[in-house]
């Protein structure tokens, strides 16, 4: 269920930020297909995985992706019993979630020689969580990040 909101509040922010959205029909690694209207890059769609989880749970779910050649879009949930749901969002290239990954991985192979860990779990969340930040994205912000990628698309075809 948590999957099938995520996609929807997502779908939500990127369309009131001026983004179009299509949705393939197959069930393969594609969650959505997003693009902008640019004279520069006109026709080019760029493809979405997203990823929801709990906050409480993203390590185990982050180990998960597979998303070559895609955008991530990971919405975590963020229930807090004394207010409404709140939705935190992050924004990653395949290159940018390959790092995020390395520095997870060095955290969870580093965690039960770290003297100061007194639980694993949680610091390797806290670690992941710490990685994930400057790939934060709130709605208003995902215009500039396609800007940003079919700029790069259009030099890396140069």
């Amino acid at each position: 269920m948590l999957e099938v909101v995520a996609r929807t509040y997502l779908m939500d922010v990127l369309q009131h930020d001026g983004i179009k959205i299509a949705l393939p029909v197959s069930d393969g690694e594609m969650d959505m297909l997003a693009s902008i209207e640019s004279r520069a890059t006109p026709g080019i769609w760029i493809p979405l995985r997203v990823i929801a989880a709990h906050a409480d749970a993203l390590p185990g779910r982050f180990e998960k992706v597979l998303a070559p050649g895609l955008l991530v879009a990971i919405v975590l949930d963020r229930v807090n019993p004394n207010t409404s749901r709140t939705y935190r969002t992050f924004a990653l290239t395949p290159a940018e979630l390959t790092v995020v990954r390395m520095v997870a991985l060095i955290a969870r192979k580093g965690a039960p020689r770290a003297a100061c860990a007194v639980d694993e779990g949680r610091t390797i969340h806290h670690v992941l969580q710490n990685a994930l930040e400057p790939f934060s994205i709130s709605p208003g912000q995902w215009r500039r990040k396609f800007m940003t990628l079919l700029k790069d698309h259009s030099l890396s075809r140069a």
